[in-house]
């Protein structure tokens, strides 16, 4: 450590039969340090005699106060030592080790942290005072001062939330808005504290700075070598990628550092799962700037092998993408136990308003309702049944104004806000979230986006952010707890760590923030009806609580980690120790215009289609069935494929435009016709999901004409769309209670087309 970091003020006092050493000591934790050796002076009636009983140095190594990791305490001539704060053992309470002669384990208890009570100084610098007795029975006082071994730790609200406000935010962190990481770090598993060690983890997303100063020790090689892989894998930054465009060439750095920044080296934050391997697929490369296929990186990962989980803040905006043979591999990923988690995306309130595009003519209704506007069950990524879409709260606890929502979703985490940004208004923004930025300063880069932040208060700070947002920080949030309960559980399956985020999730009931109304209208601007546009936090029939602003809740880290271990005394968990099985309906024409509503005079008429599923067969097995046995939902989807609108067969103006030869009116009919659908799903035991909310907008436009030419979108004859609503359900094969799904829609669709391709796929377990 360096010189100036150790303090020795020594003062000797006159007492009777009390020797009081203060050592005043400001240290951090990552070195041996030593404290005061001062003579101590005694008030006798006889002259002074040497103090034999003095203790020798006070000298504090390794150890780290917020994760838990015991610090050795050596002291010569001590017969036994207090602390204030912490406590002290002669065992280290996570190996079981013995200390030896004059030496003692130091550690602060959680419950220093749980209470929340402590202030943003408190947090930064922990001011202890050690009691010691001499061999004589003397007392003698020690005051040191220890600070974290990683500087900008308690910056990062998103691990320990105080309401700290470095940032210089109007509006400040909400206490207790955290993931609940540091009693997951406390937690001793086979003789070591839990912080991702030994897992590997794939970041597939921007380049990842390799070199940066807080991850290039996280940094990992596999042995095996793909050929032709150099070309993505590890490829890191260069100085002019970053100057080309800042934010998209340091967002895979960003996103790493949440996961794995190194613990415990002196130097900026600390990843969630800090002691985790992360290798980096680079999916954005430079000159000209391109996007690789997802099918390239999932097979570089089923070839190589020996990686738990994938994390991807990255999908496709509104124009749907569906290509069968990544469909494929993400069965492959499941079936190998490799968990992809995926952001779910920032288009709550997205505008669109983009001249040439689908986003021309968006449909902005959504805006004034507060529902989501923007339909994200686009490519494999988002609608595959088994991928763990990943929500975004702010520091305040709530959705973040960006962060997407829909049925798809599994779980949320703390994506932040926009933070401070020189120029900007503070009034509508929270904090965002310190990690990684690169190894190039602003004077190399350019970028000044941050310049003048009060966080920005040192010229090391350049290296880092307080910025990071989205979705795209909430799920490496996600991959960095799912890393930690891997360590517990190296074996974990894909089905298991869903129920275990599911199962330990902290919904309304446990954080009041998250708290949503029904939103509804008793006269919609369209159909001129009552409709729901969101029905808030449901209870389905297995108990679980789910909404579509948060899945199952905000990920709970120690809870978790927890529930991991426990896994074995849980027989659900258990049984997912299996791959779930797939029954796909086999009943023939399953829709029909809805005859609850009267004749075709009123607005939509028989537009309103309900379709009801049963005859249920194992994909594997034709032969087995779900007459008797019930399935324990695991997952729902359905094939939307043969949806289509009747082009040639409209009714009401811009629908008729789906018809148009002109593009650009053909464009505005599919936008328009798709805000105005509604999709809801209903299961056996009676509970609804939203699958596809009104006025969400979305640019799918694979069948027009009611035709089975696929061209203008390339669609496979299989577009799954997926629900988590159902989870955990009990389904039995049943005709008088079948999966049901009813669209209702402005425009009139084909139903033969959607007769001859729509079915359900459950997946579970007898």
């Amino acid at each position: 450590m360096k010189n100036n970091d150790l303090k020795n003020k020594c003062q000797n006092f006159k007492q009777s039969r009390l020797a009081l050493i203060v050592a005043a000591l400001t240290f951090s934790t990552a070195a041996a340090l030593t404290g005061c050796h001062a003579e101590a002076k005694f008030n006798h009636d006889q002259d002074p005699q040497p103090d034999s009983d003095q203790p020798g140095e006070l000298r504090i190594a390794g150890g780290d106060y917020i994760s838990g990791q015991p610090y050795l305490v050596t002291l010569n001539n001590a017969a036994d030592i207090r602390a204030q704060i912490g406590t002290l053992s002669k065992i280290n309470p996570v190996t079981g080790e013995e200390a030896g002669e004059f030496e003692w384990f130091y550690t602060v208890p959680l419950q220093y942290f749980s209470g929340y009570d402590i202030d943003y100084e408190r947090l930064r610098t922990l001011k202890e005072q050690f009691t010691v007795a001499g061999v004589q029975g003397n007392e003698y006082i020690y005051r040191i001062e220890i600070r974290p071994t990683d500087p900008y730790l308690a910056d990062q609200w998103h691990i320990y939330n105080i309401g700290q406000n470095p940032y210089g935010m109007v509006n400040l962190p909400l206490k207790r808005i955290d993931m609940n990481v540091i009693p997951a770090w406390r937690t001793v598993h086979n003789g070591k504290l839990i912080s991702g060690e030994g897992v590997n983890v794939v970041v597939f997303d921007t380049p990842v700075d390799i070199n940066h100063e807080d991850l290039r020790d996280r940094i990992y090689i596999p042995a095996m070598q793909i050929p032709g892989a150099e070309a993505y894998v590890n490829t890191g930054i260069s100085l002019e990628m970053t100057k080309s465009l800042p934010l998209v060439f340091t967002h895979g750095t960003m996103v790493a550092g949440i996961i794995a920044a190194t613990g415990g080296d002196e130097k900026g934050g600390r990843g969630i799962a800090y002691n985790a391997n992360v290798i980096a697929l680079s999916a954005v490369m430079p000159e000209p700037v391109k996007t690789e296929k997802t099918s390239t990186f999932l097979s570089y990962v089923i070839k190589t092998g020996g990686f738990s989980l994938i994390s991807n803040s990255m999908g496709v905006d509104f124009v749907p993408e569906n290509d069968p043979s990544t469909y494929e591999l993400f069965d492959e990923l499941y079936e190998q136990d490799v968990a992809f988690i995926h952001s779910m995306g920032n288009e709550f309130m997205d505008k669109g308003g983009e001249a040439g595009t689908m986003k021309e003519f968006y449909v902005n209704t959504c805006r004034f309702l507060n529902t989501n506007c923007e339909f994200k069950q686009t490519d494999e990524r988002s609608r595959h049944p088994y991928v763990i879409n990943v929500g975004s709260l702010d520091s305040l606890g709530v959705r973040a104004s960006y962060s997407s929502t829909g049925s798809n979703i599994w779980i949320s985490a703390t994506g932040g806000s926009m933070g401070y940004r020189a120029g900007a208004d503070l009034s509508g923004t929270s904090a965002g979230i310190v990690t990684t930025m690169s190894s190039y300063g602003w004077d190399e880069t350019g970028y000044d986006k941050e310049v003048g932040a009060p966080w920005m208060d040192s010229e090391d700070k350049q290296y880092y952010t307080q910025t990071m947002t989205g979705t795209s920080a909430a799920t490496p949030m996600i991959s960095g707890i799912s890393a930690l309960a891997y360590q517990v559980k190296p074996d974990m399956t894909v089905s298991q760590l869903r129920y275990l985020l599911a199962k330990t999730a902290r919904n309304d009931r446990t954080m009041g923030t998250l708290s949503l109304e029904i939103n509804q209208s008793e006269n919609d601007l369209i159909y001129n009806k009552p409709m729901v546009y969101d029905y808030g936090w449901q209870d389905n029939a297995a108990g679980m609580r789910f909404s579509s602003f948060y899945g199952f809740g905000v990920a709970d880290a120690a809870a978790m980690v927890d529930a991991a271990a426990r896994c074995s005394d849980d027989p659900l968990c258990v049984a997912m120790a299996q791959p779930a099985e797939a029954y796909t309906s086999s009943n023939e024409s399953p829709c029909r215009y809805d005859e609850v509503v009267p004749g075709t005079e009123d607005r939509i008429g028989e537009n309103n289609i309900v379709c009801t599923f049963s005859g249920f067969r194992n994909k594997d097995n034709p032969e087995e069935t779900l007459a008797e046995e019930p399935l324990t939902i695991d997952a729902v989807s359905f094939n939307f494929y043969g949806f289509a609108y009747d082009a040639g067969n409209q009714v009401f103006s811009k629908c008729r435009k789906l018809a148009s030869a002109e593009a650009k009116d053909q464009r505005e009919g599919v936008t328009y016709a798709n805000a105005v659908l509604q999709i809801e799903m209903i299961s056996p035991a009676d509970t609804l999901s939203l699958v596809k909310p009104l006025y969400a907008n979305w640019g799918y436009w694979n069948i027009l004409n009611g035709t089975t030419e696929d061209s203008d979108g390339g669609y496979s004859e299989d577009f799954q769309l997926s629900t988590s609503a159902f989870y955990l359900e009990k389904f039995r094969d049943d005709p008088v209670k079948p999966f049901t799904i009813r669209f209702k829609t402005g425009c009139n669709i084909d139903l033969d087309h959607l007769n001859k391709y729509m079915d359900v796929t459950v997946y579970g377990r007898k």
